[in-house]
C-alpha cells in the first residue's frame, strides 16, 4: 500500500484566475482519492495533474460559497458520460442538503437517473475515511455576518478540516474570520493548508511561531497578492516558520 499523497487541485481565491482552478484539495492513496472541497475546475484540474476523476470515492465540503463546491456537478457530468458505475459521498453542512440536493437535480444530475450513484450526506464532527485516515470537522466564523440569513433557510456555517493520517495531521483552515479560528485545533508538528484572502498575513508571524506547526501551505490567493506573501516567507524564516505559496498541483511533503 503507498503512502497518501495530498496534492492542491485549486489554489485560487475566490477570484477567477487563468492559470489556477478554484479551493479543492486531493488526499490520495493507491486507487482512492478523497477530496476536500470541489471549486470550479476541479475535474480539468485532476486531469491535468494525473489523477483519475473516477478514483473519487467522498467528497468533503467545507461551507457553501461557489469557489469551494460548484466543481461538483461538472464532475458528476463527465463521470456519467465516462461511463462509470460507482458510487460517491458527498458530505455537505447539512442545513444545504435539500436545496444542495434540488440545485443538481435541476442540472438533470437526478440520483438512480445518472451514474455515478452519489448521496448527499451531512459533516459530523468525525468520519473515519478508511482504517488510518480520518476527517475531523471544526466550525469558524467565517459565513458569521450571514447568520440572521438562518431565517430564510440558508446554511450559514463553514468548517475547517483536520485529515489524521497514520501519526501525521494536516490541518485545512477551509476559509475562515480570522486565525483565531483554527489555533485552539492545531498541534504540534501539524501541516498547515491556510487560506490567505480572509487574514492578516502579518498575523501568521505574531501567532504561529511557537506553536511547532511543520510547514505552512497558504492557498486561496489571488495573483496581485504573490509579492506581498513571498516577502511574507522571507521574514517568515527568521521566526523558524516554513511558509510555501501555492501553486494548482503541488504535492505536500508529508
Amino acid at each position: 500500500m503507498d503512502n497518501p499523497e495530498v496534492i492542491i487541485l485549486g489554489s485560487a481565491s475566490g477570484k477567477a484566475e487563468t492559470d489556477r482552478s478554484h479551493a479543492a484539495i486531493a488526499l490520495r492513496r493507491d486507487k482512492d482519492v478523497w477530496l476536500l472541497d470541489a471549486g470550479e475546475g476541479v475535474t480539468s484540474s485532476m486531469l491535468r495533474h494525473q489523477i483519475d476523476p473516477e478514483q473519487v470515492r467522498s467528497i468533503y465540503i467545507t461551507h457553501l460559497h461557489p469557489d469551494h463546491c460548484v466543481g461538483i456537478p461538472m464532475l458528476l457530468q463527465y463521470l456519467h458520460m465516462s461511463g462509470y458505475q460507482g458510487t460517491i459521498n458527498i458530505y455537505l453542512p447539512d442545513g444545504a442538503l435539500d436545496t444542495f440536493q434540488k440545485f443538481l437535480d435541476q442540472m438533470y444530475l437526478i440520483v438512480g437517473v445518472i451514474n455515478p450513484r452519489y448521496y448527499l450526506k451531512p459533516l459530523t464532527e468525525a468520519h473515519q475515511i478508511v482504517s488510518d485516515i480520518s476527517l475531523t470537522t471544526h466550525p469558524t466564523r467565517h459565513l458569521q455576518k450571514w447568520e440572521k440569513m438562518e431565517l430564510i433557510g440558508l446554511e450559514t456555517r463553514a468548517f475547517s478540516f483536520r485529515l489524521t493520517i497514520g501519526e501525521k495531521g494536516v490541518y485545512y483552515s477551509g476559509d475562515i474570520h480570522s486565525i483565531a479560528d483554527i489555533l485552539p485545533y492545531l498541534k504540534e508538528g501539524d501541516t498547515l493548508i491556510l487560506e490567505s484572502s480572509h487574514i492578516d498575513p502579518d498575523i501568521i508571524l505574531s501567532e504561529l511561531p511557537g506553536k511547532g506547526i511543520r510547514q505552512v501551505y497558504l492557498t486561496h490567493a489571488s495573483t496581485d497578492m504573490f509579492a506581498d506573501l513571498e516577502k511574507l516567507q522571507f521574514r517568515a524564516n527568521k521566526f523558524g516558520l516554513n511558509i510555501v505559496v501555492v501553486e494548482d498541483g503541488l504535492k505536500l511533503a508529508l
